[in-house]
């Protein structure tokens, strides 16, 4: 068989020139028409662009959609909170222009208005002119309109100007970051608020899910974002020549790096529709250099080219090996974008890793507790779910919920909306919620049977994290527990630590089972709600459970 080779060396450079004018002009720093397709908008590239990828910062990962090339902000369930970074403005003017339709099956009322769109500064909560769906003027004649704050929660002012559901609107959202104060333009009408927040340095455009009195639908569209302040025009960079070799079944193709420029690998069988070589890492290197890389040849031809990128990708987590690890285990983490990574920790400390094909392998640190794994190169950090540092020899039992409830069972006492299995990310968690249930909940998560029989000083080891209010979980232990309706039993509740309400996963540390010391044991999680809807029940989620203890010294 005859191999034949195309090797090519290309890139896309990008360069601005800037003419200068009388008058400085806005920059446009973000761009997004929604352009895609459907799912979720974390994580997607601003089409046309400028823009980073649209970011996570809060609820549940990737449930803020994309649905016939708009963006879908749904109060009510769905609860993630995105943004799109931009070049950093302190000085002049931030605006945004897009367009809204707002659909729900009633007019606008209630007493609960919740804020769907805002700038703000990321990895924090300066949270700043943030726009509403606010009751009509007329309920007669209109659906909804439209209220702006600089930086409450709630409205500082509102549009006269009533809208219909199903009508778009374009909308114009200001901060005036000399000023400090946020302003809202629909048509002639301007209203401004009365917050003044001075100082701010925003980079980032946000949509947001919450719950509202109507749990009205807002569609996004046409999102352009325009600042003061320029984004960096981007550096020249070469490109690099290819020079092919083949040795035995090996293709090598050499090419010269330059200084703080990071390049990846692509193939394809015909000349469009290039992907990642498989197996191949990003390279990067801190000096100019020589480079060569070495692929097994396969079929009769290939091409291939280089991908040259101003900046090495930030690092993305994907999945962790375990979640229980004692200190000196090894816990792997996979992902995208992690050949380059600098620094790694566990709950903040220092761990030491090593690269394994593509992947880091990671030992937990003496000093580290219970908490997130964060990598860290020189363009960002990615945080994973949680290591539970504790010495796995002494569990007898374990559940992280990788996969869904698996020998757990569940007992709806009252309420037809259960416990149930969701993902968030890298996060897997047993989920209870109340929120559209039929009437009041009461929901039991029961273990299996776990036998302490061998065990002394026992412990139950429990992560939990609650969004909005509601009754507070009761974690309750059982010995004649024998399936099926629970309150038929004997539970004794436990002094768990649990999360109360700040939508951060609190690790209960080591809870007190030693009363239980030698026997079967059912431990349940028994969730409330006093009736549906907003107020009536928290949204709790169990993201892992171990029971652990000493093994009890043999008689002689």
């Amino acid at each position: 068989m005859k191999t034949s080779l195309k090797i090519l060396g290309l890139a896309l450079i990008g360069m601005v020139t800037i003419a200068s004018q009388a008058t400085a002009q806005p920059f446009l720093i973000a761009s997004d028409n929604f352009d895609r397709a459907d799912g979720s908008l974390t994580g997607s590239t601003p089409n046309p662009g400028p823009g980073s990828d649209w970011t996570s910062h809060s609820g549940t990962f990737g449930d803020l959609l994309v649905t016939s090339n708009q963006a879908v902000v749904q109060h009510g369930v769905p609860s993630e909170d995105t943004h799109v970074l931009f070049t950093a403005q302190s000085t002049g003017l931030l605006t945004a222009t897009f367009d809204i339709t707002v659909n729900d099956d009633a007019v606008i009322g209630g007493t609960d208005f919740e804020y769907f769109a805002h700038f703000m500064t990321e990895g924090s909560f300066n949270f700043r002119a943030r726009v509403d769906v606010q009751a009509p003027a007329d309920p007669l004649t209109g659906d909804y309109t439209l209220g702006i704050a600089s930086g409450s929660s709630t409205a500082e002012a509102t549009l006269t100007t009533d809208f219909s559901f199903n009508t778009p609107v374009s909308v114009t959202l200001e901060f005036n970051l000399d000023t400090g104060i946020a302003s809202l333009t629909v048509g002639a009408e301007t209203i401004v608020g009365t917050g003044v927040f001075l100082g701010e340095n925003l980079d980032s455009f946000a949509l947001r899910q919450s719950d509202s009195s109507n749990n009205e639908t807002i569609l996004v569209d046409n999102l352009e974002v325009y600042g003061d302040t320029a984004p960096p025009p981007p550096p020249e960079i070469l490109i690099p020549e290819l020079t092919p070799s083949v040795t035995g079944t090996d293709l090598d193709i050499t090419f010269d790096t330059e200084l703080d420029v990071f390049y990846r690998l692509k193939t394809s069988t015909i000349l469009n529709g290039f992907a990642d070589v498989p197996g191949q890492a990003l390279i990067g290197t801190g000096s100019p250099a020589t480079f060569t890389e070495t692929i097994p040849l396969a079929g009769e031809k290939g091409f291939y080219r280089v991908e040259v990128l101003e900046t090495a990708p930030a690092p993305e987590i994907l999945g962790l090996s375990k979640v229980f690890a004692g200190v000196g285990e090894t816990v792997t983490v996979t992902g995208n974008d992690l050949e380059l990574a600098s620094a790694v920790t566990i709950n903040s400390t220092a761990a030491g890793f090593t690269q394994s094909g593509g992947a880091l392998d990671v030992t937990v640190p003496v000093a580290a507790g219970t908490g997130f794994v964060d990598v860290t190169n020189l363009s960002g950090t990615s945080t994973s779910e949680f290591v539970v540092v504790t010495d796995v020899a002494g569990l007898v039992y374990q559940q992280e919920f990788t996969t869904g409830l698996d020998d757990f069972t569940i007992f709806d006492v009252a309420g037809s909306l259960t416990w149930t299995y969701n993902t968030a990310g890298v996060e897997n968690y047993m989920e209870g919620n109340g929120f559209a249930s039929d009437g009041p909940s009461d929901d039991w998560l029961i273990s299996p049977a776990i036998d302490l029989s061998i065990l002394q000083n026992c412990y139950l080891l429990l992560g939990h994290e609650r969004r909005f209010s509601g009754p507070v979980l009761v974690v309750q232990v059982s010995t004649n527990y024998a399936g099926g309706d629970p309150t038929l039993a004997t539970w004794t509740p436990l002094p768990v630590t649990l999360d109360t309400g700040t939508s951060t996963v609190t690790h209960s540390g080591a809870v007190d089972l030693s009363a239980f010391d030698g026997q079967s044991v059912h431990i349940a999680i028994q969730y409330t709600a006093t009736a549906p809807g907003a107020g009536g029940g928290a949204r709790d989620r169990i993201h892992y459970f171990a029971v652990g203890g000493d093994p009890v010294p043999p008689a002689f």
